[in-house]
């Protein structure tokens, strides 16, 4: 990974800092990147440290490739306190919070990923003709699909 001298890289204005999002943060202008914070609200990341400076990180500094908050994802969750059982759930991804399992949990949330992309096949018309010239179609469709 390369490194990044902070007067590199783009600051981000308040109002457009997107929560959720992992952004470079620093309180001096000067050296080297080197602390990435998940942005909560204003110049607060989601530990409620406040930061001076907020950049816009490169995909090569980016940890990992963060789920956005207001897009619809799948969770898999398992609930703690009921029965122990796991699932998927699928919804709109709200916020990111840090909190201990306690009394007043229900649930865990394991691994968030994007939803899965329908795939969408070609509508199917078999021709008119005999039957080894329809299984022929059907074959050369399937090997195409393939």
């Amino acid at each position: 990974m390369k490194t990044y001298l902070k007067s590199e890289l783009q600051q981000v204005p308040v109002d457009q800092r997107v929560p959720g999002r992992v952004y470079g943060v620093s309180d001096h202008l000067e050296d080297n990147l080197s602390v990435v914070c998940i942005f909560y609200d204003k110049n607060t990341d989601i530990t409620g440290t406040k930061w001076n400076y907020w950049f816009e990180l490169p995909e090569d500094m980016l940890p990992v490739r963060m789920p956005e908050v207001g897009k619809e994802y799948e969770f898999d969750i398992k609930r703690v306190l009921i029965d122990g059982t796991t699932g998927v759930q699928r919804g709109v991804l709200a916020g990111f919070a840090i909190e201990l399992i306690d009394a007043n949990s229900s649930f865990v949330v394991d691994n968030i990923r994007p939803l899965p992309t329908p795939v969408v096949l070609p509508e199917l018309t078999i021709p008119a003709g005999t039957q080894l010239e329809r299984i022929e179609y059907l074959r050369k469709i399937l090997s195409e699909m393939e």
